[in-house]
């Protein structure tokens, strides 16, 4: 199983392994990541959810088209809200599979 993850951020990084090592559909399959970086084709820094989405997705599918084949293209995107006088810090997944179908998170 390949995974071809458009990041070199080190908590990225880190979420992405310890998530593939616990997901069911890759049990008991031999797990290789690669990691590079894409563009996202708008803003530095995604100031809504909508922006975020837009990143991830574009980050995703610049993956599927530049890189060589894998099983699944993945982007993290994440950005900080306040709501309420409250600061959260809240995060996009973004997945193509090998088909190209697209999935969030």
């Amino acid at each position: 199983m390949k995974l071809i993850v458009g990041s070199k951020n080190p908590s990225k990084i880190q979420a992405i392994e310890n998530a593939s090592k616990k997901c069911i559909y890759f049990k008991d399959q031999e797990i290789f990541i690669e990691w590079q970086e894409v563009a996202s084709w708008i803003s530095d820094m995604p100031l809504s959810l909508e922006e975020t989405l837009e990143w991830a997705r574009n980050r995703a599918k610049n993956l599927y088209t530049q890189s060589e084949k894998a099983d699944f293209y993945i982007w993290i995107e994440w950005w900080v809200s306040i709501i309420e006088s409250r600061t959260f810090l809240t995060s996009v997944v973004c997945i193509i599979n090998n088909i190209w179908e697209l999935h969030y998170g």
